[in-house]
């Protein structure tokens, strides 16, 4: 007596049955037909919603991670290559060279070292509004997040900040206008010694408020 398979019910004659082939032909098109329904391995095309395997030790998405790169390097040629998506620099002076930019990639990078760092792009990339190849400065226990726009474009939170325009900063019957975020805020150190532009004041000044509350 024949019996079928578990999962896609496939017909197997018992050994005293005699052969036939409808029932190899109709197995092969049940077999073909369950094969069609798998996404091609080079452009896999996806419906409803896909599941990412859980990792052994962690229920979360793993990253690539360095955590102790070393800068190196005074220009884009001699920096020391990034080969992670997060990279946590921890010696040496001078810069670092990010990976080329890919849509949709995510890289983070992070100063651990006791001076500023120069971040480059790949040779030929470049970073939110400027120019191809030019550096962003990424201070002490500072951080900045990459995000890959394009083939050649990273978009960066450190620019998304420092770049700002017209940020208006509101005062007790006032409104002081700065020309970006640099401007405006200065330094922040437990609510004391913050610094303004006052545009009624000479260019490039700066004036100390005792607190946040004497400032805003």
């Amino acid at each position: 007596m024949s019996t079928t398979t578990t999962n896609l019910g496939l017909v197997k004659p018992a050994l005293t049955d005699n052969a036939d082939i409808t029932i190899v032909n109709s197995n092969m098109d049940t077999i073909d037909a369950a094969v069609g329904l798998k996404a091609p391995i080079s452009s896999p095309n996806f419906t409803g919603i896909v599941k990412i395997p859980i990792n052994s030790t962690s229920d979360g998405l793993l990253i690539s991670l360095n955590s102790a790169v070393a800068a190196a390097g005074t220009t884009q040629a001699t920096a020391t290559a990034l080969t992670k998506d997060m990279n946590v620099v921890t010696t040496g002076t001078g810069g670092v060279v990010v990976q080329g930019a890919t849509t949709g990639k995510v890289v983070v990078i992070i100063n651990r070292t006791s001076s500023a760092i120069n971040v480059y792009p790949a040779v030929g990339h470049y970073f939110d509004g400027l120019s191809v190849n030019t550096p962003i400065s990424l201070p002490t226990n500072g951080f900045i997040e990459l995000y890959g726009f394009s083939t050649t474009q990273w978009n960066s939170t450190i620019n998304a900040v420092t770049n700002a325009k017209n940020v208006q900063i509101a005062d007790t019957g006032n409104i002081i206008t700065a020309t970006n975020t640099e401007d405006a805020l200065q330094e922040v150190v437990g609510n004391v010694n913050v610094h303004l532009a006052d545009a009624a004041h000479e260019a490039g000044k700066f004036y100390a408020y005792k607190n946040i509350g004497g400032a805003l």
